[in-house]
Formats: C-alpha cells, sequence, structure tokens
C-alpha cells in the first residue's frame, strides 16, 4: 500500500479547521450604553448654541432635574467663548451640586436677559454672596467685575474688595457695595451732575475722601468753596500724611474740573450721611 504524502495530510486538516470555524454561528453584536462623552455631544446638538444650552438647563433646572442641568450646563460650557462666560457656567455647576437650583434659573433668566454683562449687576451678586458670607461666589463675582471694571478707580476699588473678602471681612465688604450702588442708584439731576458723578468716581475721588465725600484717609470735601477745590486739585497736597497728586488739564480738563468742582461745592452734610456740626466740620476743612 503506497504512503499518503504528507502534504495532502496537512492540507485535509487545514480544511477541517476551515470547516470547523464556518460551522460556528456568528455572534450577535451587543448593545452597548452610550458613553458620558457620548452624552455630552447628544446635550450639545440638542443645544445647538450657548444660548440655547443655557435655556435647556434653565428649563431643567425650573422642573427640578439637576442631572439634566448639568448636562446642558456641561454643553453650555463646551461652547463657551470668553472667560466671563466660562466663569459664569462653572458658577452654576456649582450651584447645581450643591442643589441650588432656584438660583440657577434666576442666574440664567439674568443672563438672557442682558443684565449680567454690567458692573453694577456684578457688584449686585457679590453683594448678596458677601452677606450669605460666600466666599468662593463672592469672590467669583468679583473676579469678574474686576475684568469688566473700565476705571482704575473701579478697579482698585473690587480689588480691596477682593483683599476683604480674603481676610473674611465679609462686613467691610458688604459696607463698601452698599456705599457704592447706592451713590450710583442716587436720584438723577441735571446732564452736568450725572456728569460730575462720573468724574468723581473716575478720578479715583472717593478713594481717598470717601464715597458721598464723608472723609476716609482724606478730608470731608462735601461743601468747600468751589476756588478751594479747584486749587487742591491742580496743586495737589503733596505735604499730607497721604499725599494728594496734582492733576493737569491733560488729565482733567478746565471745563470738567469746574462741573465737579461746583458739584462738590454744592453737597451738604446731609448727603454724606455722617452727623457732625457744621462748626466742627468747618474747623476740619479749615485745618486740613
Amino acid at each position: 500500500m503506497r504512503a499518503i504524502p504528507k502534504w495532502f495530510v496537512g492540507g485535509l486538516l487545514a480544511l477541517l479547521l476551515i470547516l470547523a470555524a464556518c460551522s460556528k454561528a456568528t455572534p450577535q453584536p451587543t448593545t452597548q450604553a452610550p458613553s458620558e462623552q457620548q452624552a455630552e455631544t447628544t446635550q450639545q446638538m440638542e443645544a445647538g448654541s450657548f444660548a440655547e444650552a443655557l435655556e435647556k438647563a434653565r428649563d431643567a433646572a425650573a422642573a427640578g432635574d439637576v442631572e439634566g442641568a448639568k448636562r446642558y450646563l456641561q454643553a453650555a460650557l463646551q461652547m463657551a467663548e470668553s472667560e466671563t462666560d466660562k466663569a459664569l457656567v462653572n458658577e452654576m455647576l456649582d450651584d447645581a451640586e450643591k442643589g441650588k437650583l432656584d438660583e440657577i434659573v434666576e442666574d440664567i433668566d439674568a443672563y438672557l436677559g442682558g443684565q449680567t454683562m454690567t458692573f453694577e449687576t456684578l457688584l449686585q451678586e457679590a453683594l448678596e454672596a458677601a452677606k450669605a458670607e460666600d466666599k468662593e461666589r463672592t469672590l467669583a463675582e468679583l473676579n469678574e467685575a474686576l475684568e469688566m471694571a473700565e476705571t482704575d478707580a473701579q478697579k482698585a476699588m473690587v480689588q480691596e474688595l477682593i483683599d476683604d473678602v480674603e481676610k473674611g471681612d465679609f462686613e467691610e465688604v458688604v459696607e463698601d457695595i452698599e456705599t457704592y450702588l447706592n451713590q450710583q442708584a442716587a436720584e438723577g439731576g441735571s446732564p452736568e451732575e450725572q456728569k460730575a458723578k462720573q468724574l468723581f468716581v473716575q478720578m479715583g475721588c472717593f478713594t481717598c475722601h470717601g464715597q458721598r465725600m464723608e472723609g476716609n484717609i482724606g478730608p470731608i470735601i462735601a461743601g468747600l468753596p468751589v476756588e478751594t477745590i479747584k486749587q487742591a486739585v491742580r496743586n495737589g497736597f503733596p505735604e499730607a500724611e497721604v499725599p494728594m497728586p496734582a492733576f493737569s488739564q491733560e488729565q482733567l480738563s478746565d471745563e470738567d474740573l469746574d462741573i465737579l468742582a461746583r458739584f462738590i461745592s454744592s453737597r451738604t452734610l446731609d448727603y454724606t450721611g455722617i452727623e457732625i456740626p457744621e462748626p466742627v466740620a468747618n474747623h476740619l476743612q479749615m485745618a486740613w
């Protein structure tokens, strides 16, 4: 009998292995739950834009859906373009973690209504947080206000508030913000008076003389004669314990100085909000 060639045996074994593999049933694919990343992408596609994501987050928060609010806020965070918007969304995500859904609804309504994009509104939010002694939220609002501040005086004021928060001095923060906001909300008057109030803040007068001219590291200035004010502004007081700088015409025009000086001179002790007898106040001013 002739021997079977090795090559034939090897080929037959290979064929049998192939047939055995084909005879096995093809496994059915298993259905997998979408990943968190896929879920976030879905939320982003449903939202379409930053504003729409906030709207959906607000609706979810209003319905008490914490997880839904978080997902849409995460989608909004992905689409946020400015640092201010990112900070706003991160703050709302913190509120969601704390279960503060009402605050999320309020903040989103304010944002979509165009109310958050002002320096004063950010200070108002910081004021509420400071009253609650919420350090994290107060700092977040003040840092946003610092970015939005337009003048050196506003920046200096906010930086001082931030320093007070870091020290835990919430009472001082509340007092300073309320004073500033009350001054800004003071009843109108003529366009010239509004201009004078603006100059008083822009030139940084309030940092030394108080928000309402009641005195701080500098003296009470409400009611001083117009010419005395003009002379002090132009010449300064370099010999004072805290020197007052002189302001040139490039820094403050003669016309604006006249408006500012007449406004300061027209204020009374009632305006300052302090109770000092008129003769005492006069002596203090003369001594200075």
